[in-house]
Formats: structure tokens, C-alpha cells, sequence
């Protein structure tokens, strides 16, 4: 293992793949590009790839993904690029390179693409998907206020769209920070949702969400997009508790403060909605509180680190106030070995 540290988040790096596997894993991408007409492989890169990261249709969505993913699954944020988010993005992608973790920027507007693609960063955008003036793309969003609300619809769409066009996905949110890869933990457990939790409140998390591309998630999706586009009252438009209500619709009871800080493996529930496909329940899981922390569990992030380094996974500093660079500063003050 090599040590790192990251500029908000002092950890310790993962084992590093060698060199065979990581051309496995080219080669694997690249066996998944042969065969698709719109790619017009050239060496190495597609036709796509000539478009600094522009994508004006599905095609070239999925020719972009196609030549950023790792096999069929997506590692992703979605975000714009204000001046408080810009150290974020750059601690966002520490991590993902100190693990050696394939991630892909979605940028929510143009100047966030070029941003990340003049820093040599895998990222697109399309403008079917970006933000909306009322959004302010590149400005300052202070929780609850209109602009915030209509930058957090915007994460459901393009995470329908990524399973719509048939990828499965893990989403990181981009204030996330990882602290051991969570791709094996996500892995090992088979469910169609896989959603962090939001410490103490019994409501799901959506900054880190693993999502398998089938049926029944893409019902879901559709029907939290369409749930985020009707009026509400100030939190409750936000996309986590409009998906927390959307499932509780459904059956699904979150756990207890007292429940979360026990968990030790992923909650599963089977849910039944009317407008499910078929037969078959929906299953989700909860993602455990002590390996995937929130900004109000840094106690227990310290005391799980101390028996067991590496279990920590993801800590996302929510519950940290509406001030510009609130996020950071609480970054900065976890420190785990």
C-alpha cells in the first residue's frame, strides 16, 4: 500500500493494481467499444473522443461512457463549479486517483467541462442535461434557497439517463471523501439499490448511491424525476428526502439513529410499488452508517478507524452549516489513520 494524503482528508492509499491488471482492464474496455457503429475506433479512441467532451445525443453520451467506465460501471459525480466547490472537485479527484479509481466529472454546464478537460479530467456535457439559470450555474447555492433546489434535481436526471442507456453505477456526491475504495463493499451485496444513510434522521442519503441499470431501477428513477418537477415546501424538495418519500410510499422504513450507529452490513428491505415492472420486489439496502459516515458520526468514523483502519470507506460532510467554505473546513477536521 502507498500512502497519501489528500488536501482535506488525511488517509491512508489502498493497494495499487499492477500492471497486468490494469491492462486487463483496458482491454476489457476496450472489447466493450468493438461492435458499437457510432464509435469508429481509431487506435485506442473512439470517434467521440474528438469532441472535447460535447455530447448532443444519447449516442454521444454512451460513446463518451463507454470510453471513460471501467467495464459496464459508472464512478461519477455530477456537479458545477463555483468558487467554493473548486477545492472540493480537486479532493474529489485525489481520492479517486490515490486508490486508482476510474471517475468521470459529469459537469452540470460548459465552463465546469472545460475546467475539468484543461486539467486532463474524464468529463462531459450535454446540454439537454445542464443546469438552469434559476440553478446559477457557477454560483454560490445556499442550502434551501431556489438555486440549490434546482441544482439538486438535477442529479436524479442524469443518474436515469446513465441507466437508461444501460450502465450501472456508483455516484459519489463531489464533497465526498473516500477513504477506502467502496467498489468491493458494493459488489458483494446484490440488491438494485444500494443508498447511504443521513445520520440520525431515519431519511436516505443520495451522496453515495449504487445503482444496477435493470427495470426496476430505471422505474424508480423516473418516478423520482418526475416527483422532483412537482411544487413542495423548502426541504422537502431536496432529492434525498423526495426519494426517501418516494420509497416510504412504497413500504420502506428507515432506521433509527440508534439502529444506524449498530449496523454493521447493509439493511436490505423488498419493496413492492404499483408501478414496478412485473412481479418482483425492489431491493434496496442501507448503506452502514459506521463504514459510510455522515457529518454528524465523525465520533464513530474516529472509534471504527481506531479498531479497523480500512473499514472506513466514504465521509460526507453534510450538516455543515449554509456558509461559503463550510464543507471544507469540515474536511479538514476529521482526521483518520
Amino acid at each position: 500500500a502507498k500512502r497519501g494524503a489528500c488536501r482535506d482528508f488525511r488517509d491512508v492509499g489502498c493497494v495499487i493494481p499492477d500492471d497486468s491488471t490494469i491492462q486487463t482492464v483496458r482491454s476489457t474496455v476496450r472489447a466493450s467499444l468493438e461492435g458499437q457503429p457510432w464509435l469508429e475506433l481509431r487506435g485506442a479512441a473512439p470517434r467521440c473522443m474528438d469532441s472535447n467532451g460535447m455530447a448532443y445525443s444519447d449516442e454521444d453520451i454512451t460513446c463518451l461512457l463507454r470510453s471513460y467506465a471501467r467495464t459496464n460501471l459508472l464512478i461519477f459525480t455530477v456537479t458545477d463549479s463555483p468558487p467554493e466547490f473548486e477545492e472540493l472537485i480537486e479532493n474529489w479527484l485525489c481520492h479517486a486517483r490515490r486508490i486508482r479509481m476510474d471517475v468521470v466529472v459529469w459537469a452540470s454546464d460548459e465552463q465546469t467541462l472545460r475546467k475539468m478537460r484543461s486539467k486532463g479530467v474524464n468529463s462531459l456535457f450535454s446540454p439537454t442535461l445542464a443546469l438552469p439559470v434559476s440553478a446559477q450555474p457557477g454560483g454560490f447555492k445556499k442550502p434551501g434557497d431556489a438555486a440549490y433546489m434546482a441544482a439538486t434535481a438535477m442529479k436524479p436526471c442524469v443518474m436515469l439517463k446513465v441507466l437508461e442507456l444501460g450502465f450501472d453505477f456508483l455516484y459519489l456526491d463531489v464533497d465526498i471523501a473516500v477513504h477506502n475504495d467502496p467498489q468491493p463493499w458494493v459488489a458483494g451485496h446484490v440488491a438494485d439499490l444500494q443508498v447511504s444513510l443521513n445520520y440520525p434522521e431515519p431519511v436516505l442519503n443520495t451522496g453515495v448511491v449504487h445503482a444496477v441499470s435493470n427495470l426496476h431501477t430505471i422505474s424508480v428513477f423516473k418516478a423520482w424525476v418526475q416527483s422532483m418537477a412537482e411544487a413542495c415546501g423548502a426541504w422537502g424538495c431536496v432529492d434525498q428526502e423526495k426519494l426517501t418519500a418516494l420509497l416510504v410510499s412504497c413500504g420502506w422504513r428507515g432506521p433509527d439513529a440508534e439502529t444506524q450507529i449498530m449496523m454493521a452490513d447493509n439493511e436490505q428491505q423488498q419493496l413492492r410499488c404499483p408501478w414496478l415492472p412485473g412481479v418482483r420486489p425492489l431491493m434496496i439496502d442501507s448503506l452502514p452508517l459506521p463504514f459510510f459516515g455522515d457529518g454528524k458520526s465523525e465520533e464513530l468514523l474516529k472509534k471504527v478507524n481506531e479498531v479497523a483502519p480500512d473499514a472506513v470507506l466514504t465521509y460526507h460532510p453534510n450538516f455543515s452549516g449554509f456558509g461559503v467554505g463550510a464543507k471544507k473546513e469540515k474536511l479538514r477536521s476529521l482526521r483518520l489513520k
